[in-house]
């Protein structure tokens, strides 16, 4: 009675606040179909992907050319957040993943990989539920890849990709940023992949009514483990 009682709130998993579908989102700048498939904690909270660098805007410096602006791509600050300590100078390298290293792309290739296996396996997850006739365990599986297909459409008409000025193919940058914190960091790479990472943004605000779909999945999120409670 006990376990049964236990495994009746395993649905709570899924409010765990932790940010890795919003930190997804933030740094692909997108989300696709088969993310909804992908059913992990936290998923209710994709739409903070644009608020992860928390209302930081760091003022930078091109060493090249003397041009100093505002780093106002979230997913951009929030990595450099993450990745820059206190008292140090972070060194930086920026390139297009499709001229990549070696370890690069193939860190790329197994996150796909892993990303349409978790698919999958919600999809096995489905099948065996439909074979047992478990209708409420069914429910709450509907309710998450709901709440993720709601998302994923926000997500998608949010893409917003700004002006990143005009093409300089084969010029070299070299950028000098300052962060809160006491915190350095310089990249370098070409001038257009660096454009592309720190001018501009990659999401639009959101609307009214995508504010309103937003917290109508998160209340879906918070009802759904009610489903889980009774399913067998």
């Amino acid at each position: 009675m006990a376990l049964t009682s236990s495994l009746s709130l395993v649905g709570l998993l899924v409010l765990a606040d932790l940010d890795y579908v919003a930190w997804r989102t933030a740094l692909t700048g997108t989300s696709s179909w088969l993310d909804s498939l992908v059913l992990c904690p936290g998923l209710h909270r994709q739409h903070d992907a644009q608020h992860l660098a928390h209302g930081e805007f760091p003022a930078c410096a091109a060493m090249t050319t003397g041009y100093v602006f505002r780093v106002e791509n979230p997913a951009t600050v929030g990595y450099l957040q993450r990745v820059s300590r206190t008292g140090y100078l972070t060194n930086l390298t920026v390139h297009d993943l499709r001229n990549g290293h070696a370890s690069t792309l193939a860190a790329t290739r197994a996150a796909t990989t892993l990303l349409q296996l978790t698919a999958a396996s919600t999809i096995a997850g489905i099948s065996i539920l439909i074979y047992v006739l478990d209708v409420y365990a069914l429910a709450y599986l509907a309710t998450l890849i709901l709440i993720r297909l709601i998302n994923t459409a926000i997500i998608r008409s949010q893409i917003d990709i700004d002006w990143h000025g005009a093409f300089e193919p084969g010029v070299k940058g070299d950028l000098f940023i300052l962060l809160s914190y006491d915190r350095w960091v310089r990249i370098k790479g070409d001038v257009d992949d660096l454009k592309a990472i720190t001018s501009g943004r990659w999401l639009r605000e959101a609307t009214s009514l995508e504010d309103a779909l937003m917290a109508v999945t998160t209340l879906l999120a918070w009802g759904s483990p009610m489903l889980a409670a009774v399913a067998t």
